[in-house]
């Protein structure tokens, strides 16, 4: 795969991982609570993080292809973005931010784990029969 095809992906990823961590901090939890507008600001959340991740990838190559990397900068970007973006809507001014990053960090790492897992081809599969 070549690079520009690798920076979409992780792109993607890092957009669908902070969508979703927000929308599911927004409502506490509760998924059946979910409307436009959370989807909206969640969206919102996405494509700032998503974008920076565009620009953190024109400088660095080899950084972001540690799935620890990601996870911490999906934390930060996460972070950072939901704080500026709206009030919390628990706990204090931080707390959901902090709890989204924490969230799209996790998202980031069981992705990476098992999107970026390499096919086994030697017959020691862990699904072998």
């Amino acid at each position: 795969m070549n690079w520009s095809n690798r920076k979409t992906k992780f792109s993607a990823r890092v957009y669908v991982m902070t969508t979703l961590s927000c929308m599911f901090n927004m409502v506490m939890g509760n998924m059946l609570l979910i409307s436009t507008k959370h989807f909206i600001i969640a969206s919102k959340v996405g494509l700032v993080c998503a974008g920076g991740f565009a620009l953190v990838s024109l400088t660095t190559s080899k950084l972001i292809q540690s799935k620890y990397f990601l996870a911490t900068y999906v934390f930060a970007a996460t972070a950072v973005v939901d704080f500026f973006t709206h009030k919390s809507h628990f706990g204090n001014d931080y707390a959901e931010a902090f709890a989204t990053g924490l969230c799209a960090a996790l998202l980031s790492l069981i992705g990476s784990f098992i999107l970026d897992r390499k096919p086994q081809l030697d017959g020691h599969s862990i699904f072998k029969r």
